[in-house]
């Protein structure tokens, strides 16, 4: 999975319709953070695999190493994150290009979610409702550097939905996004706790954090 989030993200950069303005968009911001984390599991999995074999596995702490946290706030971050992306591209932004579907919508606004659906189906980290914080504060920065991006320049409008020009229309857009991104966390934590439910708590996984 790894590999494949990894080199998704380099068709995506090398193909992309924006080659000027590509890094902007957030698209490519949440995208990043998927192919991140995809790559830190599996280094991070590889790695106490190994520790696994050379350890009698006894000792082992409930507090994790830092390593561990930042995959699992990765991984708070970027699956709500590519939920609120797909649904607002094709919402706002796809309606309005004329353009057909192409591999890049496909690759970047449906695989990114089926991805992230696919990961919260087999993987063993646990949702926590508080940290629902973690993605808002992403969007926050993002929302912050469309502002200051749009100050530069009145005329650079990265997404009809976030037109400073039109703050009235842009700030609605931005509390729906956080309705969206709540909501996606939300879901994410109902799949956990079925997924926790149908383990019959075998093999629960605690974390300290």
């Amino acid at each position: 999975m790894g590999a494949y989030a990894v080199t998704s993200l380099i068709y995506a950069v090398v193909f992309t319709p924006n080659p000027g303005t590509w890094p902007t968009f957030l698209t490519y911001w949440s995208y990043f953070l998927l192919a991140i984390y995809f790559l830190m599991h599996f280094i991070v999995v590889a790695e106490q695999r190994c520790r696994m074999e050379d350890e009698d596995g006894h000792g082992e702490s409930t507090k994790l190493p830092w390593y561990l946290v930042m995959v699992w706030t990765l991984f708070e971050i970027m699956s709500p994150m590519a939920i609120t992306v797909t649904l607002f591209y094709w919402i706002t932004v796809f309606p309005s290009n004329n353009d057909p579907v192409g591999n890049s919508d496909i690759l970047l606004h449906i695989m990114n979610t089926v991805v992230v659906l696919f990961e919260h189906s087999v993987t063993a980290l646990p949702i926590r409702l508080l940290h629902v914080v973690y993605p808002l504060i992403f969007a926050l920065v993002y929302i912050i550097f469309t502002v200051i991006y749009w100050t530069g320049d009145n005329t650079r409008v990265l997404y009809p939905a976030l037109d400073w020009n039109e703050p009235t229309i842009a700030i609605a857009y931005v509390f729906a996004a956080a309705a969206v991104v709540v909501a996606s966390h939300l879901m994410l934590f109902a799949i956990y706790k079925l997924r926790q439910s149908c383990c019959n708590g075998k093999n629960k996984v605690q974390m300290a954090y």
